[in-house]
């Protein structure tokens, strides 16, 4: 297996980690397992190192340790490690293996790493202060140019650089109210935003001109927090990549005439569309006439084959009769 990296090819991913693991795991265990390790980078992407002793396949006298990484994604990827073991007499252990991790959890690795009697030898000096160092690192790349576009993060956050530089300028003169919430904004960047709003403060006769308070009772806490961190061009990819929290922005954004919001979103999951997250995708755009990313999801609904479809549009549980059937 070749990984290559060029601008014309799939990207690599490479992270590197060390491990210190007690003496007594290799004498008083037959296996070790790490802890969870995320990967920045890669979104949706964790991994363990296994450690497990076995009997030699040739000569079964001898018990061998088995190294192996173990690794836990949303999709098919590319994987190459490298195994290092230290020891302080120049004893170093080192290995690589490769393949192709499946979607879910999958694993790679060499069963004969190294072998139990030697390692366990005072005078190979694999172990400092009865602990031995592996240091693992793991190179990844996506099988596909199609699922790299598709989980490599993107950022959700306006273009416009001066609403950052303007943030801290001034006293926050209006807030929305959520329960207990209380959750400051300036004036001049809501009514910007929201024509619907900036209507209501232009208007004496509604109370929110009169206090400067919103009150919003059909959207969370969260939901609110995240549209004031967009006016202000902050990144809210955290709350996109949940997807019954996104439909929410939308339709937040739908309800007081958000265009750049609205328009950041479709934008957003026009590239972020899944099998998983589609049907809900396509229920919020087809509610709020998002156009562009309704028809974005139909024709990505009609990729499958026509019982995943079926079982898509049945999960619509507010999704249109005839727009429905399209799927059937």
């Amino acid at each position: 297996m070749s990984l290559q990296s060029s601008e014309d090819t799939l990207k690599l991913y490479t992270i590197k980690k060390e491990f210190f693991i007690e003496k007594h795991v290799f004498t008083d265990r037959g296996s070790y397992v790490s802890k969870l390790q995320t990967f920045d980078g890669i979104q949706n992407v964790s991994f363990q190192i296994e450690m497990r002793k076995k009997r030699s396949a040739e000569n079964h006298g001898d018990y061998y340790w088995g190294i192996y990484v173990i690794v836990n994604a949303p999709v098919s990827l590319e994987c190459y490690v490298n195994f290092n073991l230290d020891s302080s007499e120049r004893n170093k252990v080192h290995d690589c293996c490769d393949g192709i991790i499946d979607q879910g959890s999958d694993k790679i690795g060499i069963d004969e790493y190294i072998q139990h009697d030697h390692f366990m030898m005072k005078r190979s000096g694999f172990f400092l202060n009865k602990k031995a160092k592996i240091t693992v690192k793991l190179t990844f790349s996506y099988t596909s140019k199609a699922d790299e576009e598709l989980y490599e993060p993107i950022k959700m956050i306006q273009s416009n650089e001066w609403c950052k530089r303007l943030q801290n300028h001034g006293k926050k003169d209006f807030k929305f109210i959520v329960g207990n919430v209380s959750i400051e904004i300036h004036k001049f960047f809501v009514t910007l935003e929201s024509p619907v709003i900036a209507a209501m403060l232009e208007n004496e006769n509604f109370i929110e001109a009169q206090t400067g308070e919103m009150v919003i009772t059909d959207f969370g806490a969260g939901i609110v927090k995240a549209v004031v961190e967009f006016c202000y061009g902050e990144d809210i990819s955290y709350i996109m990549d949940l997807p019954d929290f996104a439909v929410d922005i939308l339709l937040f954004a739908d309800k007081y005439d958000m265009k750049n919001l609205k328009s950041a979103f479709e934008e957003y999951y026009c590239k972020k569309l899944t099998r998983y997250n589609v049907g809900k995708i396509l229920e919020a755009a087809d509610k709020v006439n998002a156009v562009i990313l309704k028809n974005k999801c139909i024709a990505f609904i009609h990729k499958f084959p026509r019982k995943q479809r079926k079982d898509i549009a049945y999960g619509c549980k507010s999704l249109d009769y005839e727009l429905r059937q399209l799927f059937m």
